[in-house]
């Protein structure tokens, strides 16, 4: 029998539980805690959850650099049957790699047609953002797209996203200055199929 919904806020149990017909899965630790370990162990584990439809994945001001970032990645690309993704890794510390690693574990999920992401305040440059958008303008299912953005970050920005076809409904939750929430309105609403945007200031 399929278990449809599963949350871990401790990710040894989940590390130490069977969840191979999980449907629905949270998981969310943050700290020191989270480490290029951590993230192995996780990975392990979630490359095995074959039948999940719904992830949360929650884990913020950590220690994963770009190895724990490619573990990670690794196990997202083998749950394709994924169609809604929440993914954060605010506050880290992985670059480009890690960022090209998110993209390219992203692009085996075509099912996807929700995702939500946050990736500021590590140390991803223009090339590791201009990757990421690539993907997702490649995501041929991705309708509702969530960006917690924070200053200085340059998702959403290149020319793949704003002749994208797929992406109908953008929210942006930004944290940063005023002058950069006019700069991220206004290139979001040079999106061409655009149908519902807004904007929430945290």
């Amino acid at each position: 029998m399929i278990q449809k919904n599963k949350s871990y806020n401790i990710l040894q149990n989940f590390v130490d539980s069977n969840n191979s017909d999980t449907t629905d899965l949270y998981l969310d630790e943050n700290g020191k805690e989270i480490s290029e370990q951590r993230a192995l162990d996780v990975s392990s584990t979630l490359s095995q959850c074959q039948n999940l439809i719904s992830l949360e994945l929650f884990f913020y001001q950590g220690n994963i650099g770009d190895q724990g970032v490619i573990y990670l990645a690794t196990a997202l690309s083998k749950i394709t049957q994924i169609k809604k993704l929440e993914f954060s890794l605010l506050q880290n510390k992985f670059g480009d790699i890690g960022a090209l690693e998110i993209a390219s574990g992203l692009s085996q999920c075509l099912k996807i047609s929700s995702l939500s992401i946050g990736i500021g305040s590590n140390n991803i440059t223009h090339q590791g953002y201009l990757k990421l958008d690539q993907c997702l303008s490649g995501l041929p299912n991705l309708f509702t797209l969530y960006c917690y953005l924070r200053n200085g970050e340059k998702l959403l920005k290149s020319q793949e996203i704003l002749n994208c076809k797929n992406i109908k409904v953008l929210t942006l939750s930004l944290e940063c200055k005023k002058k950069e929430v006019v700069q991220h309105k206004l290139k979001a609403l040079k999106i061409k199929r655009l149908v519902k945007f807004r904007i929430i200031l945290c």
